[in-house]
This record gives C-alpha cells, sequence and structure tokens, in this order.
C-alpha cells in the first residue's frame, strides 16, 4: 500500500512499475475524493486497468461507495491480513499475474518470519 502520497503519485508509480494492484491507504482524507481523484489519474495515464484496493478509516456506506466505483477491496482498520492478501490475490489473478511467491513472501513476514 501506498504511504503518505497522493493519488496522483501512487498512480504514476504503478503505472512507470506496471503494477499487478495498486493498494492505497487512507487516512485523513474523505475516502470518496481521494478514490475519485485516484481513478482519474488512472484514466488519464491509460493505466485503469490497474484493479485498486483501499485501507484505512473508511465508514460503511462509503465503503459501499468505493465498491461502486470498481475499488476490488475495501478495507478498515481490525481487517485480517488473510482477507486482504486473499483479496489481492484474487485481483491479480483475474489479470492473469501469477501471485503465489509474492503472497508467500508477505505470509511468512505477516506470521513473524521475517524473510523478504
Amino acid at each position: 500500500m501506498t504511504g503518505s502520497v497522493l493519488p496522483a503519485q501512487a498512480v504514476e508509480m504503478a503505472a512507470q512499475e506496471d503494477a499487478a494492484l495498486l493498494a492505497f491507504r487512507i487516512m485523513d482524507r474523505d475516502p470518496i475524493e481521494l478514490t475519485e481523484t485516484l481513478l482519474a489519474e488512472q484514466e488519464a495515464r491509460h493505466c485503469r486497468d490497474i484493479p485498486v484496493m483501499v485501507g484505512g478509516i473508511i465508514g460503511r456506506i462509503e465503503a459501499e461507495k468505493l465498491r461502486a466505483m470498481g475499488i476490488v477491496g475495501v478495507f478498515t482498520p481490525g481487517a485480517k491480513l488473510g482477507d486482504i492478501i486473499a483479496c489481492a490475490r484474487e485481483a491479480c489473478d483475474a489479470r492473469g499475474v501469477a501471485t503465489t511467491e509474492a503472497s508467500d513472501r508477505l505470509g511468512r513476514q505477516s506470521k513473524g518470519d521475517g524473510r523478504a
């Protein structure tokens, strides 16, 4: 997930890296506004095919709106890491991107293994 970057920066990085997925953390601004900006940036950079997940402080009604906008995963505080990984894997699989190695590394890290 991106940290404290603006939607335009997140999309630029995802496009440059030919990312399989763009995950954006929302902590201190309106989730709908930020996501609309992010999706508009994707359209402008011709990379709307990169699926988007968001996480952070997001209300239930806002989460429903985000899903209706095409966001593949909306996660709030307390979300289980396994659910986030499963969503990311499903989104990548839908794009035909292999995810086994990357998600296996993430799974080891979440269990405290520390291997990258």
